[in-house]
């Protein structure tokens, strides 16, 4: 191996014309890459070298340059590719989550082995029932199975046998699970919701209250036809809420609340994006904005954000609470898919930042704006804010950051092929993030690194190490 690079490895060895695409093993014969180029040695204007030294031209022949590496396409990224692009399609799911074993199969059958005469000392002894017996049961961390055909291996003059059983490959026992997405299932009991806790964070000075909406916003806000009386525009879940814009048809936020103790990772299953039934389908933009267009269902609460709790049936519920349309708008796919800065800040802070007991509160939104471009029926966002709290440990009081970033070059034309890194993050300042939305954050303006610095209000993030989060 010579050099690894974020979508490639170099290594040297030899190929023959044809080679792209062929498997590039490690020393323990797992696959690392595909195949698919020879790397030339340049010069300091990037043309190709002889192996003489020489600038090569074409009419010389491949055979005349200087090869100094092989390249091939890291499988890594192959798959993290696979799954960000075509998350649901049925191919890529086959290819991705297929680690069914033989013996999870119903109609599977056992592998009859032809038995093979090695030497004098092989005895292979095999009886009329093939079926092998397994009992899954575990103690002490063993598992037991037993099958009908054994093979007897006497090494050298000494009386030590080797034994060895030759059977299908079985299911592992509860106690040891597979790293298995598991399918979207939505609790249909919307009662036990309790959505957003204001005293996550703790009680008095440091409790966080929901951002509240001015009296005309109020007035476009969808109804949650579940809650009776004041605040009845409040739609809770399970760690998160959200407040949904009836006529954009899209949230006005989200607030979720975030424990980093007892967290837990849910492998991502295919999508399956449902209406909330607590507010008009008409109130919701759905499956319909986002069909044949490079538009993505992006999650305002993030996948794994609300995916928290005692146990991790809890956290799975949680989780998949994040599949209703309520928590999804329209983004670009580079936007949503690409890792940057702004897809990383709620987990950089939590594990940088001097957050007591791992703990953050983070409120999410689109910025709604008049001339946002219309399609399909809905206006699409061109920026999105976070503002992310938490209690700085050291100081024993709320910290609040804000974040604006932008998708508006993408949004020009969506019949065009679209480039990476046309989109920027800012940390902004709470009070910047008011005026954008018309949203009060009471008294978060006051914990504001940012607020009281009006003239550096809006700084471009390149890199977490640029954050100011105190």
């Amino acid at each position: 191996m010579l050099k690894i690079l974020d979508d490639f490895l170099w290594y040297r060895t030899d190929t023959a014309p044809g080679s792209s695409g062929s498997p590039v093993f490690n020393d323990s014969w797992q696959v690392i890459a595909l195949h698919h180029s020879g790397v030339p040695e340049k010069d300091d204007n990037g043309n190709y070298l002889t192996v003489d030294g020489k600038v090569w031209q074409e009419h010389m022949g491949e055979n005349k340059i200087k090869w100094i590496a092989n390249e091939g396409v890291r499988v890594s990224r192959i798959v993290q590719t696979l799954e960000n692009a075509y998350p649901t399609h049925p191919l890529v799911q086959e290819v991705l989550q297929n680690n069914t074993s033989l013996a999870d199969k119903p109609d599977a059958q056992p592998v009859e082995r032809k038995p093979t005469e090695l030497n004098s000392r092989l005895q292979v002894a095999r009886p009329n029932n093939l079926t092998p017996r397994i009992n899954l049961a575990s103690e002490g961390g063993t598992t037991n199975i037993e099958v009908p055909l054994t093979i007897t291996i006497s090494l050298g003059s000494g009386n030590t046998l080797v034994q060895t059983a030759i059977a299908p490959e079985v299911t592992l026992p509860l106690s040891q699970p597979r790293n298995r997405a598991e399918a979207i299932s939505i609790d249909p009991n919307y009662q036990n919701r309790k959505g957003y806790d204001r005293n996550f964070l703790g009680s008095g000075t440091l409790s966080v209250p929901l951002p509240q909406l001015s009296p005309e916003m109020i007035k476009r806000a969808a109804i949650n036809k579940a809650v009776l009386g004041q605040d009845n525009y409040i739609i809770p879940y399970h760690h998160f809420s959200i407040v949904m814009n009836k006529e954009r048809r899209l949230a006005f936020y989200t607030a979720v609340n975030i424990d980093g103790n007892i967290s837990y990772r849910i492998k991502r299953s295919p999508d399956k994006w449902i209406y909330d039934p607590r507010i008009e389908r008409v109130e919701q933009a759905g499956e319909e904005v986002y069909a044949d267009n490079p538009l993505d269902r992006g999650h305002l609460v993030r996948r794994l954000d609300p995916a928290w709790g005692n146990s991790r049936e809890i956290a799975k519920v949680a989780n998949d609470d994040t599949f209703h349309f309520t928590n999804c708008t329209p983004q670009h796919e580079d936007f949503n898919q690409n890792r940057t800065t702004w897809a990383g800040l709620e987990d950089y802070i939590l594990n940088n930042a001097d957050a007591r007991d791992l703990r953050i509160s983070v409120f999410t939104g689109p910025v709604f704006r008049d001339d946002d471009p219309e399609y399909k029926g809905i206006q699409l966002p061109k920026e999105f804010w976070k503002v992310v709290v938490m209690v700085n440990e050291t100081e024993d009081r709320l910290a609040a950051t804000a974040y604006l970033l932008s998708q508006a070059s993408l949004l020009d034309n969506l019949k065009e092929t679209f480039s990476f890194g046309a989109y920027k993050t800012y940390q902004v300042s709470v009070k910047k993030i008011e005026s954008l939305t018309g949203l009060n954050f009471g008294k978060l303006k006051t914990f504001d690194p940012r607020g009281h610095l009006e003239s550096l209000s809006v700084m471009e993030i390149g890199s977490y190490t640029d954050l100011l989060l105190y």
